[in-house]
């Protein structure tokens, strides 16, 4: 299941992707990231860019747990990372993929470290706090939403939209622990946006 996993994956970002709500270049780009334990060396990884926002993606394979295991990182854009910090997810292949209906499932299970675990609870709390719109659009409500399906291999485009949004909550949430400055927002309130229309009109 993890070979036919990264080929399908392989095989059409060979070709460049394009997707509702962003797009994947065909050239991979080099990054260095690592973990508590150590380096994971020099990647080769695939850009995924977020249309309408100055962040990115950068998302591949690399080996850890398997080798088909996927890490992948939200930054600001052409910020790709050179000086080992951590990713925003690794997803160990033998745990994260689950196969449904002739088909492979992306599911992440809310374990989440940055210098130590953080707790779902955690993550409920600062996400609210920082990313709440974008929380709710990944399928964040609550601790019960774990494990979380990301996406399956029949629609890789709907995939690595929900993988960008998730991993963009999760990288606030880290960034938070790291005491970093929070990412830029991707989506804004309704509510918000009325407060100030009717605050104008008042004035």
């Amino acid at each position: 299941m993890r070979e036919r996993f990264r080929s399908a994956i392989e095989q059409r970002l060979a070709r460049s992707l394009t997707t509702p709500l962003g797009s994947i270049a065909r050239d991979p780009v080099a990054v260095r990231m690592g973990s508590p334990g150590g380096t994971h060396g020099d990647l080769s990884l695939w850009v995924y860019a977020r249309t309408g926002t100055m962040l990115e993606m950068v998302v591949g394979f690399f080996e850890l747990f398997t080798p088909d295991d996927l890490i992948c990182k939200v930054v600001p854009a052409g910020e790709y990372p050179r000086s080992d910090e951590g990713a925003s997810l690794q997803l160990n292949a033998d745990r994260c993929l689950f196969a449904i209906d002739d088909d492979i499932a992306l599911i992440h299970h809310g374990r989440v470290s940055a210098s130590g675990s953080i707790s779902r609870a955690r993550l409920i709390e600062v996400m609210t706090e920082l990313c709440p719109e974008e929380m709710r659009a990944a399928g964040i409500t609550g601790e019960a939403s774990w494990p979380l399906e990301l996406g399956r291999v029949s629609d890789l485009p709907a995939l690595f939209d929900r993988l960008f949004l998730y991993a963009y909550c999760i990288e606030q949430a880290k960034r938070f622990k790291r005491h970093q400055s929070p990412l830029s927002r991707l989506l804004r309130t309704s509510s918000r946006a009325r407060g100030r229309r009717s605050r104008r009109a008042a004035g």
